[in-house]
């Protein structure tokens, strides 16, 4: 009798291991996968071709990929920040709502021990570990280059700028900047800024037309967004064929805003590219490595109704 107990005890002892090294490798296999959080400052038509070019790598190579929309609240991307480090994760890409502000999510990061990959908007920190993103400064000067082409060195011009707390907002700033010095002639009637949005470049606009009329020969638009915006009140007023608008993203709009001679240029930065750049960089931390370019700043392309066409033909739509 007792030696039958013991046969019994002794087989529920094997099992119960057999299946808790079972349990435990299951475990194991499942913590490997890699997690990588990322948090874009807000699902913008560009930062969602961004997003999807990560969200395509990250499925091919069998990658978790925690996607978060901040929505342009700086204090919101930090707690991202915060809950990405209490999952430990394995990196964090952010493109930052407000890059002053997230200079501490790079420390937090970096405090944790994770890899921090900015994309998009650069951060001033030393302690990130990779960037992805456009020259913006480039980006600014190409617009102005534009409109000196089209009107000679002499010509007035609105100026929209982006939000302040932007990489986006400074550097393209200096480009624009950069030009005006350079060419004297080039007169700025009003600098400010319309949020990045279609919205506040129309109102803008309106109050410009009314101040301004027909002294406008040019709007120098830090995005897209606020280009078309321009042009709405432009046309409203019968206005667009006497003023060159230029804006920078080659977004879906305004590469039809082009093709249909609405809009005069844009500057086409590769949203695709960005997003991947990102990701690999993340992803070649993740595995012990170093990117090969720690800022990695792609090429600006502007584009015209002579070389749009192709650009409108990859969104599909």
């Amino acid at each position: 009798m007792k030696k039958g107990l013991i046969l019994v005890l002794a087989l529920v002892m094997i099992f119960g291991a057999v299946g808790a090294v079972f349990s435990n490798g299951q475990q194991e296999a499942k913590d490997e996968q890699i997690v990588i959080g990322y948090s874009i400052y807000w699902l913008s038509e560009f930062a969602t071709l961004m997003t999807e070019a990560m969200q395509e790598k990250a499925d091919a190579e069998g990658i978790k990929l925690i996607v978060l929309d901040a929505q342009w609240d700086a204090v919101a991307q930090l707690d991202h920040v915060q809950n990405f480090i209490n999952q430990d994760v394995d990196a964090i890409i952010v493109g930052a709502a407000d890059v002053y502000s997230m200079v501490q999510g790079v420390e937090m990061a970096n405090e944790a021990g994770i890899p921090f990959v900015g994309v998009n908007m650069r951060i001033p920190s030393e302690k990130i570990d990779a960037y992805a993103g456009p020259d913006d400064v480039r980006a600014g000067e190409m617009m102005v280059e534009y409109a000196i082409e089209q009107l000679g060195e002499k010509f007035n011009c609105i100026v929209l700028e982006g939000a302040e707390g932007y990489s986006a907002t400074v550097d393209r700033r200096e480009g624009v900047k950069n030009m005006l010095d350079a060419n004297p002639g080039v007169n700025a009637l009003d600098i400010k800024t319309a949020n990045w949005t279609r919205e506040g470049a129309l109102e803008l606009m309106e109050n410009y037309i009314q101040d301004f009329g027909s002294k406008i020969d040019a709007v120098i638009a830090h995005n897209d967004e606020m280009a078309l915006g321009a042009i709405q009140a432009l046309e409203a007023e019968g206005m667009l064929d006497d003023v060159i608008v230029t804006g920078i993203d080659a977004i879906y709009d305004a590469c039809v805003a082009i093709d249909t001679g609405k809009m005069e240029y844009t500057v086409f930065q590769d949203a695709v590219l960005e997003g991947s750049l990102a990701f690999d960089a993340a992803l070649t931390l993740i595995n012990g490595g170093t990117p090969e370019i720690k800022e990695n700043y792609i090429n600006m392309i502007g584009l015209t109704k002579a070389n749009v066409a192709p650009y409108l033909a990859a969104f599909n739509k």
